[in-house]
């Protein structure tokens, strides 16, 4: 009697198992990147940037130091096609780099708003994002299809700097963290942002190429 139980007891739960639907896990690959100052190429200390690519959306995370107190813009460059670039910078094992520009359609260089924030006087930054494949989440400066090839793209990571921060002026902050010349004293157009006093800058940046260093996860 009591062995009939526990049989029935068995086949029970084993049914219950078969009863919910397997879970599949999306492999992931993950790469981590130095980050540079903008325009010598000197590493900073003890900053890091790291990316994650899934079969149709790549996430970064940036925790760097040494910047200027204000407000911050992250911006995406892909490189969907980095197959197709001529122009490497020396850092970082790129295959893409300065040249590789809008002036070059084989490369489908996309170039979108990540993220923005606010670093305090200590100088340190946190930032994280989201990009999927074929959606634009904020401001973009091209006219391409953004992101197209989430496992084959070459990721470049731009922190741009928009100064000190207007708290005083609501549309204008928002404008510095959202928008690629928010603030800035020139832009090529305020189509890219509110003008302001601020001679923005890019200070740092980091890559993010198809290397053996990355790692997939099963």
């Amino acid at each position: 009697m009591v062995t009939s139980l526990r049989i029935a007891l068995i086949l029970a739960v084993v049914g219950l198992l078969m009863a919910v639907p397997p879970v599949y896990t999306e492999p992931r690959q993950h790469s981590t990147s130095q980050l540079w100052t903008f325009p010598d190429t000197d590493v900073v200390a003890d900053a890091e940037s790291k990316l994650t690519r899934r079969d149709n959306e790549i996430c970064m995370r940036i925790h760097t130091r040494g910047l200027t107190e204000g407000a911050y813009t992250i911006w995406w460059f892909v490189f969907n096609n980095p197959e197709h670039c001529t122009s490497p910078l020396p850092v970082g094992d790129a295959r893409c780099g300065g040249d590789d520009d809008f002036a070059n359609p084989e490369v489908n260089l996309a170039a979108l708003w990540a993220t923005g924030g606010i670093v305090g006087p200590d100088g340190i930054g946190h930032f994280s994002a989201c990009l999927e494949e074929n959606t634009f989440p904020g401001q973009k400066l091209d006219d391409g299809p953004g992101l197209t090839d989430a496992q084959g793209a070459e990721i470049h990571l731009a922190v741009r700097s928009h100064c000190a921060v207007e708290y005083g002026e609501p549309a204008l902050l928002r404008a510095q963290l959202t928008m690629f010349g928010g603030g800035c004293t020139e832009t090529g157009g305020e189509a890219l942002g509110p003008l302001g006093t601020c001679d923005c800058t890019n200070p740092q940046f980091a890559i993010h190429p198809l290397t053996k260093r990355q790692h997939e996860d099963d």
